[in-house]
């Protein structure tokens, strides 16, 4: 499956990224239906910088285990942004409650249903947003969203469609 850089006037991104063309097409289609332009957060990640994400993380935390990192920070082996099929986004000029990157609790997608109305209904805005193109929110991160990988087939019922992408030739 073909990768390419996105490139969408109504995707806001700070540096270079990359997705499954496919995944590029559903987030130009959202792009188009959403209130305000989309922040492309961080797409394609190659295995290298998610080995050093987590090691990193992990050597903040001395006495994790794996298991209780891999809930803000996935194993390698299991991290989906290195097939592609992961997207971070938001919505430009919308209170999300955290910043990306945010692991203190308060980004978990469900945090302020019952305490602030107004992110809430952000958070959820952006869930039905992303929905509309058969994108999954990870429960974890008001940011995450897949297609075509493990959470996605659960959702879904069907098989994972990426796998890990060594490099990105376009």
């Amino acid at each position: 499956m073909k990768m390419v850089e996105v490139a969408d006037k109504n995707i806001i991104t700070d540096s270079p990224q990359y997705l499954r063309e496919t995944v590029f097409n559903k987030l130009v289609n959202i792009a188009k239906k959403a209130p305000a332009p989309l922040i492309l957060y961080e797409g394609w990640r190659p295995l290298e910088k998610q080995i050093r994400m987590f090691n990193d993380f992990k050597a903040k935390r001395p006495g994790w285990t794996d298991e209780q990192i891999n809930k803000f920070i996935a194993i390698p082996e299991r991290a989906v942004h290195v097939t592609g099929g992961a997207v971070d986004v938001g919505l430009f000029g919308y209170d999300m409650g955290t910043d990306y990157l945010c692991f203190d609790g308060r980004q978990a997608t469900s945090y302020y249903d019952d305490i602030d109305e107004r992110i809430a209904g952000n958070r959820k805005l952006l869930c039905e947003l992303m929905a509309t193109e058969d994108f999954v929110n990870f429960y974890n991160e008001w940011w995450h969203f897949e297609y075509g990988t493990s959470l996605w087939c659960k959702r879904y019922k069907a098989t994972p469609i990426f796998c890990i992408v060594e490099e990105v030739n376009l």
